[in-house]
């Protein structure tokens, strides 16, 4: 994808640190879809609920700078499961993000990661990437 215009809109502090948006426009002028990647500062402690309100902040903040359908990229490892397998978290997370969307007045793409147990090398185990609408 070629990319013609690509803005910085959002700065805010969240319960999970700062975090930024970007939104990218496709070079095809006659189409008005947009990519919001999210960047996010995180010193590791943060509760899924806390990730689940900045999540809702974000894609409210991103509705009201957007206009039309669009995909919001979250970052990997957006939601984690201490030491349990990632498919104790599907059902919480699809259910809450829907949720989320639904209250939405158009139709939005939202991309996130969610990790789980690691090695005793801290390498993860259990990594899923999710796609909701």
């Amino acid at each position: 994808m070629n990319v013609i215009s690509k803005k910085f809109i959002i700065k805010q502090d969240t319960p999970s640190r700062a975090s930024k948006v970007f939104i990218e426009r496709k070079t095809d002028r006659r189409s008005n879809e947009w990519i919001a990647t999210v960047l996010i500062e995180s010193d590791e402690s943060y509760s899924n609920e806390q990730r689940l309100k900045t999540l809702s902040q974000i894609i409210d903040s991103i509705e009201k700078k957007t206009e039309h359908s669009g995909v919001i990229l979250f970052p990997a490892g957006w939601f984690y499961e201490e030491g349990e397998k990632t498919k104790t978290l599907y059902e919480w997370v699809v259910n809450n993000v829907v949720e989320i969307l639904q209250s939405k007045q158009r139709d939005l793409l939202i991309i996130l990661g969610v990790d789980g147990r690691l090695t005793e090398d801290e390498i993860g185990i259990d990594q899923i990437a999710f796609a909701i609408t």
